[in-house]
């Protein structure tokens, strides 16, 4: 089954248009105007290209009814097509924009078959920016304008002129004996590129208005793929309302627009390559504008940005946001459908989740307004050990929901922690460390107990031990954790987690004291070996003794060699400081999200004097100042503290304890 949200992306041409006027100007890299430029806007995937005109000085105007996903491109003689992509929810959202032109470039080579034999006359039906901007040329909607799309010749060869210096593009081409093929993100300037077309499934069948037999002429059908890289084809129905598109095999969203009217839904069709024809029969019905609006219950403002879903007879059909002044507009088939209201950051999930309407044929229904309740912060206020000084600048890190980095208490010792959405059980579980003694604690707040509480901070207990293999010798790298659960707890929550050194050893030096805690070790990323359930007294050193595990590979970890490493973005001087270094490893995958906690970690951690790197174990593209990136070739994410010598001090995944930190930064001055 197909969920609403994995749609998306695919389903937000689907509002209802507004009168608007595109406006803008054309410039070069260079800033000056060109010359002879054409303008051109797509308002939306299922509807024909209008072209504007471009004044003398580069400014353009051009007024059509735009609503969702409205695609903005140019081109000049002598430079590629560039453009910009505007989701529009309101008239505003259409002014101002700015479309810069490179020199043109050209991408060419060779479409072949299965078989290796070149295919002929196969043409390019679009052509994708996707960097630096995200843009989409229909080259099967241009021709309508006078501008050819590039065919193959009778080698299979082809070139395409018009691309944008120094883009990165995606092509995608059709044939009517082959599958629709598009190819991986090309480097302008590419060339003998080869694009393999496979023998596919024909999709056909009739486009007929609801209800009845008529037949609809003119419509546009669009197969979008709902696995990667989720490829849209089209195809316009003939004067006898039939349709037929070449698909690969699998699984596709088949929707019909024409003529003021839209398919009820969203079909899905399997085409299994087992019979080389599939047969869909679409139907279209007269549309209506449904019109509401969301609003903040405690303020009355707009709720700008969220996102509304169009389900008919159970199928996916649209979806839209809140536009600036919390208002949405969406096109939907008459007859019964069903709206539902997805959660919105920083607010309460909707108590009204799912609203069915009746939307009436080419009229505007308007619904009451729908308002949310903002959510509430959690209130913590950290004291000192004695139970009433209250400690400032204290160190919170949350482990449930868990977050990656500190967040600090104001002077008054108290700190308001904020959420986009609502934490899982309305609870929140963290570690509040002082930042110049050894005390900290484990602290929970209830939302349904107020939202708001105390901790008093403790001395902090430790945790030491070795792993060795089944001869007796030392595993590195070997994960060892302390898990916290309560009554209230879903799953077992890491207090601390540590990674063994070269000889086996491992050491955490801020264990909370009297916490009752399970401390296990990881024999591979889900699977765990009970050490020793403890409940440490302040102050405590507990030894847990040698462990033996087998099979686990040793992993020995290497000292610091920043110099060693392809720096990809941001401070130049990182390696050569000499102060104690923070190292937080990640993949490629997860590396955004890294570079903001990295950003985050690495200016609270100046104050200490201590410096903060991130290594992306593979390859990443950044362009930023924030954090020193390298390109590393390990294959684990975790975080290493190395002293001002560069030898390792201390393994561990997530934040290190800001005991050790404090240690190590003294050590460096």
């Amino acid at each position: 089954m197909i969920r609403l949200s994995y749609l998306i992306a695919l389903l937000l041409a689907a509002a209802g248009p507004l009168h608007a006027e595109i406006s803008g100007r054309i410039t070069t890299q260079a800033g000056t105007v060109p010359q002879d430029a054409r303008i051109f806007v797509e308002p939306g995937m299922e509807n024909a290209l209008i072209e504007g005109q471009v004044s003398a000085d580069g400014s353009f105007h051009i007024g059509g009814e735009y609503y969702g996903n409205v695609g903005v491109f140019a081109f000049a003689p002598g430079y590629g097509f560039n453009g910009v992509h505007i989701p529009v929810r309101e008239a505003s959202d259409t002014e101002a924009v700015t479309i810069t032109l490179y020199p043109a470039s050209t991408l060419s080579g060779r479409i072949i078959n299965e078989k290796n034999a070149p295919v002929p006359n196969a043409a390019l039906t679009g052509m994708a920016i996707v960097s630096p901007v995200k843009v989409g040329i229909p080259f099967f909607k241009l021709a309508a304008l006078g501008i050819a799309a590039p065919t193959s010749n009778s080698d299979g060869r082809f070139v395409v002129d018009l691309v944008p210096d120094r883009a990165e593009v995606v092509l995608k081409f059709t044939h009517g004996s082959y599958a629709q093929e598009a190819t991986a993100a090309l480097r302008a300037g590419t060339q003998d590129i080869t694009v393999t077309m496979h023998h596919g499934v024909t999709l056909s069948g009739r486009v007929v208005v609801r209800g009845g037999n008529q037949s609809v002429a003119g419509a546009i059908v669009t197969a979008r793929s709902a696995q990667a890289p989720y490829d849209t084809a089209f195809s316009g129905s003939d004067s006898t309302g039939r349709y037929s598109m070449m698909l690969k095999p699998g699984v596709y969203m088949v929707q019909a627009h024409g003529a003021g009217r839209i398919s009820p839904g969203m079909q899905r069709v399997e085409l299994r390559g087992e019979i080389p024809e599939e047969q869909l029969s679409l139907s279209v019905s007269d549309t209506g504008t449904i019109l509401g609006s969301i609003h903040d219950a405690k303020s009355g403002g707009p709720v700008v940005g969220a996102r509304i879903f169009l389900e008919v007879a159970g199928q996916a059909a649209g979806a839209v946001r809140t536009a600036k002044d919390g208002t949405f507009r969406m096109s939907a088939p008459e007859g019964i459908c069903t709206l539902h209201f997805e959660a919105v950051d920083g607010f309460r999930p909707p108590d009204t989740k799912a609203m069915q309407v009746a939307v009436p044929a080419k009229e505007v229904l308007e619904l009451p307004g729908l308002w949310l309740a903002p959510l509430s912060d959690f209130s913590l206020q950290v004291l000192d050990d004695d139970g009433e000084t209250p400690v400032a600048e204290a160190f919170i890190s949350l482990l449930w929901p868990r977050q990656f980095g500190w967040q600090r208490s104001d002077a008054a010792g108290k700190l308001a922690v904020r959420f986009s959405s609502l934490p899982p059980n309305n609870r929140i579980l963290g570690l509040a460390e002082h930042p110049t003694k050894e005390c900290m604690a484990l602290f929970s707040l209830d939302g349904g107990q107020g939202n708001s509480g105390k901790v008093v901070l403790l001395p902090q207990a430790s945790v030491s031990g070795r792993v060795v293999n089944e001869q007796g010798e030392a595993l590195a790298g070997v994960a060892v954790a302390g898990l916290y659960a309560d009554d209230v707890s879903t799953d077992a929550v890491p207090l601390w987690r540590c990674i063994s050194d070269k000889e086996g050893k491992y050491f955490w030096p801020a264990v909370p004291a009297g916490v009752p805690q399970r401390c296990v070790l990881y024999t591979s990323s889900e699977q765990t070996k009970t050490l020793r359930d403890v409940n440490p007294a302040p102050h405590e050193q507990v030894d847990l003794g040698t462990a033996r595990l087998e099979n686990f590979v040793s992993v020995p970890p290497d000292d610091l060699a920043l110099a060693t490493l392809p720096l990809l973005c941001g401070p130049t001087d990182a390696h050569t400081n000499g102060t104690g270094t923070v190292v937080l490893y990640c993949t490629p995958a997860d590396a955004p999200l890294y570079l903001e906690a990295a950003a985050s970690v690495r200016s609270q951690l100046q104050t200490l004097g201590l410096e903060t790197v991130l290594v992306v174990n593979g390859s990443f593209e950044c362009d930023q100042g924030r954090v020193p990136v390298y390109q590393g070739t390990g294959t684990r994410s975790m975080t290493r503290l190395f002293d001002r010598h560069g030898h390792g001090a201390l393994d561990c995944v997530g934040l290190p304890p800001i005991s050790a930190l404090r240690r190590i930064a003294m050590e460096s001055h």
